[in-house]
Formats: C-alpha cells, structure tokens, sequence
C-alpha cells in the first residue's frame, strides 16, 4: 500500500476519494414529519417538486442523506469539519434534499443534493437564517435546481444570510438573483 495508491486526503484510496455515491431513499424516508412548518402555519408554502425538507425529526434516512451531501461539500471545498450532524444527528438545522425519481424503482428517490440553512444570533448584529452551505452533484450543477427553490427559500426565510466563504459559483448566482435581498456585509460584519 503505497503512498501513490492512497487519495488526496489521509488514507483514503484514491478511487473513493473521487467517488460520488448518491444516497437513495424511499419516499417514506421523506414524506413530510409531523414538524413546526405545520404548526407555523406555512402550509401555502409549496416546496418546488424535486425538494424535500429535512427538520431534526426527519426520519434518520433522510437526515443521512443530508450529511452524505455535506460530506461531499467538505471534501470538495476542503473543509476541515462536515457542516451537519455526524450521520444525520441533528438538531436544528432545516435542510433541504433535491431528487428524483430512481427510473429503475419509482418509489425510490435519487438524492441530486442538499444545503442547510441555521437560524444564527450573534450580539453584533441581528439575528437571522443563514444559508450555512449548497452542494449538488457536478452534473447536475446549472440545471435549475437552486434557482427553482429560491422564491420558496426566500418566502420560508426572508432575508437570509449566505455565509461565506462562496464559491465563485455561488457569488455568480447571488449576483443574477437581483430581487433577493442580500444582507449588506460593508455595514454589517458578519461571522
């Protein structure tokens, strides 16, 4: 086992290192749980037809599926931590998946992608939801997903935060989001 066979990172082959496995679901792993967007009355919010909403009490194969994206994100943006809870375990984090539906298998889902969003407080500024990160799978990048969740993100968060770093890719879709009201970072300093 030589040093050329290991991959990038620590003792990870070099063929795993650059395997993306999407998680599959059942559509019982994401139908929607007894949680507060209920209880807050957002039933007229529709989620765009290849969204599902992850809360804390999700059910653990839709929670996994959150932080197997939030892996990919790290080992693509080399981060040193996975930005969600360790194998799903979570507890106030809403996250969003992006599938489809497994040709093979119609009751089954294809998970495309996830992001998350936290609700942050800090005694600098005020407090607010944050766009913490967005991961989608190379191929299916500048399709539309995010662009069709965005209304919805913005009527569930109103005037979120993207936290930075963005990616140059992330910077380019926040510029062509004209009516999305950015946070202005040069009167307030955010973490």
């Amino acid at each position: 086992d030589s040093s050329r066979d290991r991959g990038v990172r620590g003792a990870m082959p070099q063929q795993e290192y650059f395997s993306i496995k999407l998680p599959l679901l059942s559509e019982r792993a994401c139908s929607p749980p007894n949680n507060e967007i209920h209880e807050q009355n957002l039933r007229e919010l529709r989620l765009p037809h290849d969204l599902e909403i992850v809360l804390p009490n999700s059910a653990k194969a839709a929670r996994r599926a959150v932080w197997t994206c939030a892996r990919f994100f790290k080992r693509e943006f080399d981060y040193d931590a996975v930005q969600y809870g360790h194998e799903g375990d979570e507890d106030e984090a809403h996250a969003y998946l992006w599938t489809t539906n497994n040709e093979d298998a119609k009751t089954t889902q294809l998970v495309l992608g996830a992001c998350c969003f936290r609700w942050r407080a800090w005694t600098n500024v005020p407090a607010c939801w944050c766009l913490e990160w967005v991961w989608l799978h190379p191929f299916q990048r500048h399709r539309g997903h995010l662009t069709s969740a965005w209304a919805y993100f913005k009527k569930r968060y109103g005037e979120f935060y993207p936290m930075p770093p963005l990616s140059s890719a992330m910077q380019n879709f926040l510029e062509k989001q004209k009516k999305h009201a950015i946070k202005d970072t040069a009167t307030q300093e955010y973490p």
